[in-house]
C-alpha cells in the first residue's frame, strides 16, 4: 500500500460507486477491509511459525553431536542362573545374572582371603547348576630346632709326607631355632615366613691335617741283578742306631731320624 498515492485511491473509489452504487459500496467496502484483516493475521501466524522453525533448526546444529563409541566387545546379555559354593563348613545357594564366576562372587559379597583356593576359574562362565568349592587358607606359627652343619678345614703340615691326611678335629653340628608362620591350606603347607632365627649351639670345623713332604722314590733295579743289590744291602747294613729316615706310622718322621 505505500505505492498507492490519494489520486489513485479516489480513482478506485469512484470507479466502484458508479459500478456498486452508493447503497452497495459501504458494505462492499465492509467486507474487502474484513478480508484484508484476516489475510494481514494469517501472514503474521505463518511469519512467526516460520520463524520458530528456522530458529529450533539452528538451536539443533548449534548443539553438539554425540559420538558413537567403537564396539571392541561383543554385547552379552546374561540371565539369572543359580550356582552353589560350598564355603567354611556350609552350602550356599546363589543366583546372578552376571557373566563371569570372579563378578558373581563379588555381587553376593563372598571375598577371597590371600591363600585362599577356589576349583574353578576365577574368570570362567557362570553356568546353570554350577558347583563351587572354596579352601580358606590358615596362618598358624610355630618354632623349630634346626642343625647346622659343620664345614671341613684343611692345614698344611710339612712333618708329614705328602698325601697323608689326618683328622686332628672332629666336626660338630650346631642348632638354631627358628621361629616362623605358615600358610596352610587343606592340610599343606604352602608357604612359610621366617620370624626369628637364634644360634643355640655354633658348629664345629673338621681339622684335618695334610700332608706336604716330598719323599723320594727308590731307584729302579736292572732284571737280573736283584740278587747283588741284596747281598750289597746285606753286606753295608746300617748297625743299630745308623741308616737313613724312618717313617712313622701316621706319615710323621721319628724324633731322631729328624734333621
Amino acid at each position: 500500500m505505500s505505492g498507492v498515492g490519494f489520486w489513485e485511491l479516489m480513482l478506485v473509489f469512484m470507479i466502484g460507486l458508479i459500478v456498486l452504487g452508493p447503497e452497495r459500496l459501504p458494505r462492499v467496502a465492509q467486507q474487502v477491509g474484513t478480508w484484508l484483516g484476516q489475510a494481514r493475521r494469517m501472514t503474521r501466524m505463518m511469519k512467526r511459525q516460520l520463524e520458530e522453525e528456522l530458529n529450533l533448526e539452528k538451536e539443533l546444529d548449534l548443539r553438539p553431536r554425540p559420538t558413537p563409541l567403537p564396539r571392541t566387545e561383543p554385547l552379552v546379555v546374561s540371565t539369572q542362573k543359580t550356582m552353589t559354593v560350598a564355603v567354611d563348613g556350609q552350602v550356599l545357594e546363589l543366583e546372578s545374572s552376571l557373566p563371569t564366576v570372579r563378578e558373581a562372587l563379588m555381587e553376593v559379597g563372598l571375598v577371597l582371603n590371600e591363600g585362599d583356593q577356589i576349583d574353578v576359574d576365577l574368570d570362567a562362565a557362570v553356568e546353570e547348576g554350577l558347583a563351587i568349592e572354596v579352601t580358606r587358607a590358615k596362618t598358624v606359627a610355630g618354632t623349630v630346632v634346626e642343625t647346622m652343619k659343620f664345614g671341613e678345614k684343611e692345614v698344611k703340615d710339612p712333618s708329614r709326607a705328602k698325601g697323608t691326611r689326618i683328622v686332628q678335629q672332629q666336626g660338630r653340628v650346631g642348632e638354631r631355632q627358628v621361629t616362623y608362620t605358615a600358610t596352610v591350606v587343606d592340610g599343606k603347607e604352602i608357604d612359610r615366613q621366617i620370624l626369628a632365627s637364634v644360634i643355640v649351639t655354633e658348629p664345629l670345623d673338621r681339622v684335618v691335617l695334610v700332608g706336604t713332604m716330598e719323599v723320594l722314590d727308590a731307584p729302579p733295579v736292572k732284571p737280573g741283578t736283584a740278587g747283588r743289590h741284596e747281598q750289597g744291602r746285606r753286606h753295608h747294613a746300617p748297625r743299630a742306631g745308623q741308616g737313613g729316615p724312618r717313617m712313622a706310622p701316621d706319615g710323621r718322621l721319628r724324633p731322631r731320624d729328624r734333621p
